[in-house]
């Protein structure tokens, strides 16, 4: 459970220590997955479960926003965010955009400095790093997560 902040810095209970979120050693990056994983299952509802994959994004990864897409078939569509942006989400259209491209290509994209890759985002757009995985079951993309940063 994850119990105290320190600046920017989580402070996570696991069988009874308490270990700093960020720099984590492999067993750690283990044990947090674990955490979150038992987090899922005892969820309720589709929505308990977007906003809790949500949050837990913004509290490790110490995020501007987070947005979940899923694909209905023929677009990737915004399903779930933190806050509303400016452009507004849109619909995308598989390969299109940084969420189009982890799709397609059912890899996941670290794009730290999105000035080098302006075809991926919209006009007005001011997300300049960004972690997108695609969202797999099986041999099936349902839809994608990204983790996004404004530098300003």
């Amino acid at each position: 459970m994850i119990e105290v902040k320190y600046g920017k810095r989580k402070v996570v209970s696991y069988r009874g220590n308490k270990m700093v979120v960020g720099g984590l050693t492999n067993k750690s990056k283990i044990d947090i997955l674990l955490y979150i994983s038992k987090e899922f299952a005892n969820t309720n509802s589709e929505q308990e479960l977007y906003d809790r994959v949500l949050g837990l994004c913004e509290e490790i990864f110490e995020v501007d926003n987070v947005t979940l897409r899923q694909w209905d078939g023929e677009w990737l569509q915004p399903t779930r965010f933190l806050q509303e942006t400016d452009p507004p989400r849109r619909p995308l259209s598989d390969g299109e955009g940084f969420s189009g491209q982890a799709f397609s290509t059912r890899h996941p994209m670290l794009l730290q400095d999105l000035t080098r890759h302006p075809e991926l985002l919209d006009e007005g757009e001011t997300t300049m790093c960004v972690v997108c995985v695609p969202i797999m079951y099986k041999d099936s993309v349902l839809g994608t997560i990204s983790i996004e940063m404004e530098i300003k």
